[in-house]
């Protein structure tokens, strides 16, 4: 099914819903009452609205039963309760979300002009227990990734070994960011056996190309 995307209008940087000035009055307790709100925009036909309160730019947006918004960064935010109306929400999504998104995405402008990979399975390596991977190749897609391979991971110098993976007997070791995170994969022959992030047994971790 595609996507309806919608685009910027107005000085508001709110794409679809145009409304300069105009702030959503009570907040959460505005988002109690969005079912009239909705019931009251039902005739409105797909477009550019103008004089509408926040809560009802939602109410429009979340109506739609698949919806992409591009907005200004700063009213990102403004989304973040649209579960509240009944429509699931992704916020800024990357690769790592893809294979996860709901019906409703919002964008920032920011985000939305970055490069983004039309086929993005092809740019992370999903790793899952039970899982075959043949040894030579799953090395050359971690180095692909922009993996290095490090005999000794410097626990004590974790900036440095953001990105490192070792590799002892049948036991892959690698470190994914600053905070010391490690992603630890135990092969038998090429099935993966056992992953671990950290010390808590996972059953699927999705490597992305380090930035």
């Amino acid at each position: 099914m595609t996507r309806r995307t919608a685009t910027s209008a107005g000085s508001s940087g709110s794409a679809v819903l145009s409304t300069p000035g105009v702030s959503a009055p009570g907040g959460r307790r505005t988002l109690e009452r969005a079912p009239l709100v909705i019931q009251s925009l039902q005739p409105l036909e797909p477009g550019f609205y103008t004089g509408l309160p926040q809560v009802a730019r939602m109410a429009v947006f979340a109506r739609d039963e698949r919806a992409v918004l591009i907005t200004t960064p700063e009213r990102v935010k403004l989304y973040r309760d649209l579960p509240v109306l009944g429509a699931g929400i992704s916020i800024n999504p990357g690769i790592a979300d893809w294979n996860a998104l709901e019906n409703h995405v919002v964008l920032g402008i920011d985000t939305a002009l970055e490069d983004f990979p039309s086929q993005p399975d092809a740019f992370r390596l999903e790793l899952a227990t039970g899982q075959k991977y043949t040894r030579d190749e799953f090395l050359d897609r971690l180095e692909a990734l922009g993996y290095e391979r490090e005999a000794n991971l410097d626990a004590s110098d974790l900036e440095k070994t953001e990105g490192y993976f070792n590799v002892i007997g049948d036991t892959l070791q690698i470190r994914v960011n600053t905070r010391g995170d490690t992603v630890r994969a135990e092969f038998f022959g090429d099935e993966l056996e056992t992953l671990r992030l950290n010390d808590e047994k996972v059953k699927t971790y999705s490597l992305e190309p380090l930035g």
